[in-house]
């Protein structure tokens, strides 16, 4: 039997989504679209030999998958499309540790690329997105919608909120005995940079170690 997933988006990204599709199985890949408009996600047409609509096409029983990195956006297409189907898109290159592959189950809408290593006791919230080469030690939370980019490392014990963003290459140092290090909601970490404390929402942090970004 064909499976079928439709990918949200058309950038890059999008295509490293269908990688992850191809490696668990989906042999037919469609691209969708709707540009800034989020509101009239539903309904608009893929881009495809034959357009159909997103309902068309959920009806006709396609999976789904938001191939949009921003955590922001990748939350308003999930809400707008919570009738439809996301499967869990875990490559089979990534490897855990005792349990946890079990624990995680096939939670809608994650993404683990190739290469992700996830060691044991670690929870991961609806659309969160794990991209190539990341690592995450033991007890760490990862809400929904959170994402972490190529080679991102997080140490055990870490709480990263929803919708947080930590960009390519940052560290998460481990949380202490009687509290995790917490990344607050919709905080933005940035590429390279080294986390040892507590990180606001909302706030993006930079550098070694990082500290809140000052806007001149």
């Amino acid at each position: 039997m064909t499976k079928r997933l439709c990918i949200i988006g058309s950038s890059g990204f999008s295509r490293e989504v269908m990688d992850v599709g191809a490696a668990v199985g989906y042999d037919m890949f469609c691209f969708a679209d709707s540009g800034s408009n989020v509101d009239e996600l539903v309904g608009f047409p893929v881009h495809d030999d034959e357009p159909e609509t997103i309902a068309a096409l959920a009806a006709d029983g396609w999976h789904f998958a938001i191939g949009i990195g921003g955590p922001r956006l990748r939350k308003k297409v999930a809400e707008k499309m919570a009738d439809c189907h996301f499967p869990a898109l875990i490559h089979p290159g990534a490897t855990f540790g005792v349990s946890q592959r079990e624990r995680i189950g096939d939670i809608p809408g994650i993404f683990i690329a190739a290469g992700v290593r996830m060691t044991n006791n670690i929870d991961l919230g609806p659309h969160c997105l794990l991209n190539l080469n990341v690592t995450v030690g033991h007890d760490t939370i990862l809400e929904p919608y959170s994402a972490a980019m190529p080679g991102v490392n997080i140490s055990g014990n870490v709480h990263v909120g929803e919708g947080a963003y930590l960009g390519t290459g940052s560290s998460v140092i481990h949380g202490g005995n009687d509290a995790k290090l917490l990344i607050g909601a919709f905080a933005t970490i940035g590429a390279g940079a080294v986390v040892v404390r507590d990180v606001e929402p909302g706030v993006t942090a930079v550098g070694m170690p990082a500290k809140p970004l000052v806007r001149a």
